[in-house]
């Protein structure tokens, strides 16, 4: 570590660290709008808190690192945050790292990921994850970096954004026409001749909660992992529950799509899009997954379109979608590019498995 960095842990929720919170905030923006441009999204002091709060599943650990700012003060030039699973996968951490463009190639990176590795051998875990984003039109500086560090290349995920008009007038008639396809392939298919899709905003409808709580534990074992060293994880309704309270908490608003098997009233395909006030009109398709033994019945298309019709009525200011798909999930791809995404970035999971303490 350089002479004159120091490192300082901080919790968000401390009123006397928000000094240090929003430098925090102020890193990662300078080095996303560095490396992604106009594709970079912000992350607001809310979501931080948010993240930061005590829960069942995890808990995060926060590090900043200083330089003298030549006035007798220091000056925040990186940070970091780190996740310590607490229900599954409790064999690792999870973090992400970012330097101010301006100190980059100055050891303050590879700092910061020793502090992490250190930390998570202390925590008692042995395997610990980064990520890494690159524009598909821009070099990749990430990787050798990170390779650098003992980490080995896990999972690659294709980042595709699908961008629509920014006048409302004329969002509708370019969504109708991206899912006509869609809607002409769904048709023939006809899943709607034995499932129902449900639409909801924020909350889980409790009837629908064990069954949806089914699906997100199955996103553990049924999404393409590559190489990805994971866990099954375990989801109930308490966990779903305690998880979307974690997003209202974060100022984020949640539209849902479910099917619902009319024969047997189980769920049986969901997917979720999340957008926040303070995103500049861009929201997040997270999680989609359709039971393997109701594959086939374009379900997937289905539900996606339902969905970015409600987001589109309820959010009508959203001007463009994100969405992460493994470069193996072709079936997924495929949806999306019928959408209307296209790729422009590319996102790495590294691991890198850590040998005792002597």
């Amino acid at each position: 570590m350089p002479s004159t960095l120091t490192l300082e842990t901080f919790d968000p929720l401390d009123p006397t660290r928000r000094h240090l919170a929003l430098a925090h905030l102020a890193v990662r923006e300078a080095a996303g709008r560095a490396d992604h441009g106009d594709r970079f999204r912000r992350y607001s002091l809310d979501e931080l808190r948010a993240d930061a709060r005590p829960a069942r599943q995890d808990r995060s650990e926060y590090v900043t690192a200083l330089v003298p700012d030549g006035a007798g003060g220091a000056r925040v030039v990186g940070t970091a945050v780190h996740v310590f699973p607490l229900l599954d996968n409790r064999n690792q951490t999870f973090a992400d790292v970012w330097v101010l463009p301006t100190h980059r190639r100055r050891g303050i990176g590879s700092a910061l990921i020793e502090h992490l590795v250190t930390r998570t051998r202390t925590g008692g875990r042995s395997l610990i994850t980064l990520e890494s984003l690159r524009l598909l039109d821009r070099p990749d500086e990430a990787s050798a970096f990170v390779a650098r560090h003992g980490f080995r290349a896990a999972l690659t995920d294709h980042r595709s954004d699908l961008d629509l008009p920014d006048d409302p007038a004329e969002k509708e008639p370019a969504v109708r026409t991206l899912l006509a396809p869609l809607d002409a392939e769904v048709a023939a298919a006809d899943p709607a001749s034995d499932h129902d899709l449900v639409t909801y905003l924020d909350e889980i409808p409790e009837r629908w909660l064990a069954g949806r709580a089914v699906l997100e534990g199955r996103m553990s074992t049924d999404a393409p992992l590559g190489d990805l060293e994971l866990e099954p994880e375990h989801w109930d309704g308490e966990r779903l529950l305690e998880s979307l309270a974690r997003l209202r908490d974060a100022g984020r608003r949640l539209v849902e799509t479910i099917a619902v098997q009319r024969s047997s009233g189980q769920v049986v395909g969901f997917t979720m899009l999340v957008v926040h006030p303070d995103h500049d009109g861009i929201a997040q398709q997270w999680n989609t997954l359709v039971l393997p033994e109701h594959r086939g019945r374009r379900l997937g298309m289905w539900i996606k379109a339902a969905n970015l019709r409600a987001l589109l009525a309820h959010h009508p200011g959203v001007r463009q979608i994100r969405t992460y798909n493994a470069e193996v999930n072709e079936p997924m791809l495929r949806v999306n590019r019928a959408m209307g995404f296209r790729a422009v970035a590319e996102l790495t999971e590294w691991q890198r498995r850590l040998t005792p303490t002597p």
